[in-house]
């Protein structure tokens, strides 16, 4: 398939023209609506239908307004022509997401009834619910006229000679005013035209009689086609279709025609009166219609419904031809990076030069198709009989993508460089169905991402089966947060003493069968899928409940909790709020909370999250960093944040006897601290000997199995 092909036939446009996402970048979609404002009557509605904008065109045919239609629906033009299920039917088709084609009898302002082929595109979320539709029109109002006309003038020699000259005149004079008339003689030879003829073909009364219509053949139309108009109308009968013609100019225009038979009495033509309404804008409609469903607007590839159908059609071919194929999905890495250092439209740009490039590394019968975002997808076709082959044509053709994806973009007055990550699923026949193909490749594409971007995987069995049970892992989990399966375990904090000062909270989750769930399988997973805002909103809530609790209680008033808080909560606009009122609500003593943050949460927006960290301290929240030393240690966090604590990771005390290096590690992190007044706590702790090395280093606080294990309260 040629990826640049934008010619489509009447028939391409039809009211099953599937879901229509309008996700895409901002040029693509400011340039499209423009170009339909400039040639098309156009009208967005919302949801409901409620008018929100409108362009000259639609203002002038129906003579209002534009003040007089925003805010209104369209039963403003409702001419009471159609029955109510006609309506009914169309709402129905655009409320699931489909395009929807039909000619539309209309009434203006002033009572006047025009008509307008419509195609109207329902504009989807991501949920898959409309949220605004964008309405094509065009006038075919002279069409319909001439349509209603023609039976009048479908009449042979023995009928005309019953009608008056003064109908027939009658009758050519309505033709002439709404339609594009021109009569032949038998051999088809033009002898009239009237000025409407002249107008659309720029060409001149005398220029044209004389001529056949050959002098306006635009080329676009088979010689059978052709074949077949003579045949029908020289057998007496109307020939109706459309037709595609060139202006003197050479600029292409579209006509409906009616095409009528003139007999004497031996059934024998005579001559031919074409009738003809201007249809062009309603097919610049359509290809908008169908570019808008199968292109990307920004790019000009094919879209995801358009590689969807080729694929099938190839697993449909290479189950007869044995040829095998691949589908490549390629992932731009860090592209979000772009978009906020340089901004959309600069992203959009760079959007714009990957298609161009990758669009010309293929052949014809390849499809690079935009899938969406920073997603791009390659359907290699016909890679040959034999797999070790096909496999390692494929491998090549990677390694010609990452290559071209990494060369510097031109942005602007910018050089812009960007890897990418691909993923690769062989296909053969139609044993495996487009929709886990597609799912494959996305697997190979995150192994990728996970080996260190930059690189190429292929699909593993092995690997999708690890998949399916971390799907099957993250449906548990979503039930398990609505079932109160998850469980907070505390792990006590002492003092150079041994007493307790308080303790950590940390996640549990007691799963009806696989018995209690480790944290470090499920947490990265929440992490992922976003459920960690429910899982975290809990643990703080539960957290500030037993706080509250220990407030009454004299012995354990002075008990602190800390919460790990994750990235993504951290990120939320509102979670100072959120954390506000989980104090309040529990009726919970703020300075006896301490959140526990990591120095990777800090690497992006410092500044955001030292704001929300000053705010949470003027309630009395504390901050202790987590980890210190093994992620992207820096002493401008130490300087910037209202830290109180830092915590020395397991990783350095867990071989303190015996290596001499976790020593000096563990004593610069508590010398710096007590430089910066900062308290220290030892994770990890699990025997005597490590206790007093870091006693003797100056350590405050420890925490580990010397200490008690994670265990729910009443144990």
């Amino acid at each position: 398939m040629k990826n640049n092909s934008r010619m489509f036939s009447s028939s391409d446009s039809s009211s099953d023209q599937g879901q229509l996402l309008v996700k895409e970048g901002l040029l693509g979609a400011e340039l499209l609506l423009g170009t339909l404002d400039a040639h098309v009557i156009l009208v967005v509605a919302d949801a409901r239908g409620i008018i929100r904008r409108v362009n000259d065109k639609f203002c002038q045919i129906s003579q209002y307004a534009r003040e007089e239609l925003i805010g209104q629906t369209h039963v403003i033009v409702n001419s009471g022509y159609h029955p109510p299920e006609f309506f009914a039917q169309m709402w129905r088709t655009i409320t699931i997401g489909q395009v929807w084609t039909g000619e539309i009898c209309n009434r203006a302002k002033d009572g006047s009834l025009y008509w307008v082929y419509t195609v109207i595109l329902p504009c989807l979320d991501e949920a898959g619910q409309p949220t605004q539709y964008i309405s094509i029109r065009t006038d075919i109002t002279a069409r319909i006229m001439a349509e209603q006309t023609s039976l009048a003038a479908a009449v042979d020699a023995r009928q005309q000679a019953a009608v008056s000259k003064r109908e027939v005149e009658y009758l050519q004079s309505a033709l002439d005013a709404h339609a594009i008339v021109a009569v032949t003689d038998m051999r088809g030879i033009i002898r009239r035209v009237n000025d409407k003829f002249c107008q659309i073909s720029k060409y001149s009364r005398e220029e044209l009689i004389g001529s056949t219509h050959s002098i306006i053949n635009s080329r676009h139309h088979s010689p059978e086609f052709f074949a077949t108009l003579w045949r029908t109308i020289a057998s007496g009968q109307v020939w109706t279709g459309e037709i595609c013609n060139r202006a003197k100019d050479g600029s292409l225009y579209w006509v409906y025609t009616t095409i009528v038979p003139y007999m004497d009495r031996t059934g024998r033509p005579l001559q031919y009166t074409a009738i003809r309404a201007d249809i062009t804008e309603r097919k610049l409609a359509e290809q908008a219609a169908q570019y808008m469903a199968f292109y990307d607007a920004l790019t000009d590839l094919p879209n995801r419904r358009m590689l969807i159908e080729q694929l099938q059609r190839f697993l449909s071919s290479s189950t007869r031809t044995g040829h095998f194929g691949a589908l490549v999905f390629i992932d731009l890495d860090n592209f979000k990076r772009i978009n906020d250092t340089l901004g959309h439209y600069s992203g959009d740009l760079l959007l714009k030069s990957i298609g161009n490039r990758l669009s010309h590394l293929f052949r014809q019968c390849d499809v690079v198709a935009r899938f969406g975002g920073d997603e791009f997808v390659v359907l290699l076709t016909d890679l040959g009989h034999n797999l070790n082959y096909a496999s390692s044509s494929v491998s090549e053709i990677g390694i010609k993508i990452l290559a071209s994806l990494s060369a510097p973009h031109g942005i602007g007055e910018k050089e812009v460089s960007i890897t990418g990550s691909l993923g690769v699923v062989m296909l053969a026949g139609e044993d495996t169905g487009h929709e886990e193909l597609l799912k494959h490749a996305d697997i190979a594409l995150y192994q990728a991402k996970a080996a260190g971007r930059n690189r190429m995987c292929f699909f593993d069995p092995v690997l999708q089966a690890e998949t399916t049970a971390l799907a099957a892992m993250e449906d548990d989990l979503r039930q398990a947060i609505r079932l109160r399966q998850l469980r907070l375990f505390y792990q006590p904090l002492v003092d150079q003493e041994q007493l307790v000062v308080g303790y950590e909270a940390l996640i549990r989750w007691d799963h009806p069968e696989r018995g209690l769930v480790s944290p470090a399988q499920f947490i990265p997973m929440a992490e992922q899928t976003g459920l960690i805002l429910s899982i975290g909103s809990w643990v703080l809530n539960e957290a500030c409940c037993q706080l509250a609790r220990w407030a009454a209680i004299p012995s354990k008033a002075d008990l602190t909790i800390s919460v790990n808080v994750s990235p993504r909560e951290f990120q939320l606009p509102d979670f100072v709020q959120r954390v506000q009122d989980a104090i309040a609500c529990a009726g919970a003593p703020a300075g006896r909370l301490k959140l526990e943050v990591t120095e990777g949460m800090l690497l992006n927006n410092l500044e955001g999250i030292s704001h929300k960290m000053h705010a949470l301290l003027q309630l009395g929240v504390r901050f202790s960093l987590d980890d210190f030393g093994t992620g992207y240690s820096s002493l401008r966090y130490l300087k910037s944040l209202p830290l109180s604590q830092l915590k020395i990771d397991q990783s350095f005390v867990r071989d303190l006897e015996i290596d001499p290096n976790d020593v000096v590690i563990a004593q610069t992190i508590v010398q710096l601290a007590k430089s910066l007044a900062l308290h220290v706590v030892a994770e990890g702790v699990e025997n005597v000997g490590q206790l007093e090395i870091l006693r003797g280093l100056g350590c405050q606080y420890f925490q580990g199995y010397l200490f008690g294990r994670p265990a729910p309260l009443a144990d």
